[in-house]
């Protein structure tokens, strides 16, 4: 969360929850996979790995983050389809998140596991607050401006879809 030392793995079994969620679900480690350390550089995805916890079996599971400045200022948000097959017991998930309208900078992201039913409506099962930490970079030429947008922007962003992949 925010503050502390960027990791590669947060341990959200103890996390205290947002009462939005139903509880159906529990998050319990949200892990930045295929890094050494939780920087993004430029043309990279991220790829989180989450594993949670389930009351039931699930179809038409969707997974959203929201990401925000070190500053609690929120910067935009990335979903997937509701494509996620849960089963009741422990589950894991990787997901594939593409971040090109990300500027430097450090961010951290909330997730939400939720479903969309027949009607488009969503349930949410859980959100954990300050789920993962990062620091987006450039490898080369940070002079350039052309990737710095202006704050009036922020909290408006949608990114490109989250991918749920396979490790």
């Amino acid at each position: 969360g925010k503050g502390e030392t960027l990791q590669l793995v947060n341990d959200c079994d103890h996390t205290t929850r947002e009462p939005i969620g139903d509880g159906a679900m529990h998050i319990r480690t949200v892990r930045i996979l295929d890094r050494e350390a939780p920087i993004v550089y430029e043309g990279e995805d991220l790829k989180l790995k989450l594993t949670f916890s389930s009351e039931r079996d699930f179809t038409g599971i969707a997974f959203r983050t929201i990401f925000f400045t070190a500053g609690s200022v929120p910067v935009g948000m990335a979903a997937s389809e509701p494509v996620l097959k849960v089963r009741g017991g422990e589950n894991q998930a990787v997901f594939r998140l593409p971040l090109p309208q990300l500027a430097e900078g450090e961010y951290f992201g909330r997730v939400v596991l939720y479903e969309v039913n027949e009607y488009g409506a969503e349930i949410v099962h859980d959100v954990v607050n300050a789920a993962f930490s990062l620091r987006k970079a450039f490898r080369i030429n940070v002079n350039d401006t052309s990737k710095r947008w202006n704050q009036q922007y922020w909290g408006s962003v949608v990114f490109p879809n989250i991918q749920v992949t396979e490790e």
